[in-house]
């Protein structure tokens, strides 16, 4: 073949080039890597096996031997599942009172006395402001264990959560009071020790701090002001 000029011209392939592709681990579903784990006999040696490119064609040595390595087997990463019931029901967390204490609340019941279609869920009273000071409130004594587990050694928790529970009282109190519920007396008058009495949390007294190894029974009132509708 010639060119323009008459001159002898020669033809040869014109040639591209392209990258090797660059192999990827194999994933699961959720595109997590397999874990790999080296294949054994019987005796736990690794089994060898012939290596190969990324063409699937064997990768040989200087002397032309080909090379061997182990055999590698993929394992799914396991998934975490929540822990279940006997019915594969999810187990939830227990819920806890503004103390960090868990509220081992009896079943919630109709105004018949049945089982709620909740499932037990807590279910607060509406919110109601009436101006000034609540009348006293009292759900918990240091004897009863319904409020306070034994793991907490007993106590008279009247917390904010739970006082719902029974009392419809404003959503935003800004004052407590605490007192004994047998002689009216204020809390820091009883002689117990270590009791916490918060507006945004309740009262917490706990049995074991005591010289005596319990708490007096308490009651608490708060003081709600209704100027603005976000108390009601």
């Amino acid at each position: 073949m010639t060119d323009d000029f008459g001159e002898t011209v020669s033809l040869v392939p014109q040639y591209i080039t392209q990258a090797r592709p660059t192999p990827s681990p194999p994933t699961d579903i959720f595109g997590r890597p397999f874990v790999m784990f080296p294949k054994t006999d019987e005796f736990k040696n690794p089994i060898l096996v012939p290596k190969t490119d990324v063409y699937g064609n064997p990768v040989t040595d200087a002397s032309g031997h080909t090379t061997l390595v182990p055999e590698y087997v993929t394992q799914d990463i396991p998934t975490a599942e929540p822990p279940t019931d006997i019915y594969g029901n999810p187990l939830l967390s227990p819920k806890t009172d503004e103390f960090g204490i868990p509220l081992l609340n009896p079943l919630v019941t109709d105004a018949f006395g049945q089982p709620h279609a909740s499932n037990n869920t807590l279910i607060p009273q509406p919110y109601t402001c009436v101006q000034g000071w609540s009348p006293f409130m009292n759900v918990d004594n240091p004897k009863n264990k319904s409020v306070a587990s034994e793991i907490y050694g007993g106590g008279d928790i009247e917390s904010l959560s739970a006082l719902r529970q029974r009392y419809s009282f404003c959503a935003h109190p800004t004052s407590i009071q605490c007192r004994s519920a047998k002689d009216q007396y204020p809390y820091i008058r009883t002689g117990d020790v270590d009791v916490i009495c918060d507006v945004n949390k309740g009262l917490l007294c706990m049995n074991r701090k005591q010289t005596d190894g319990e708490c007096a029974d308490y009651e608490v009132s708060f003081y709600c002001n209704c100027g603005g509708t976000e108390d009601f």
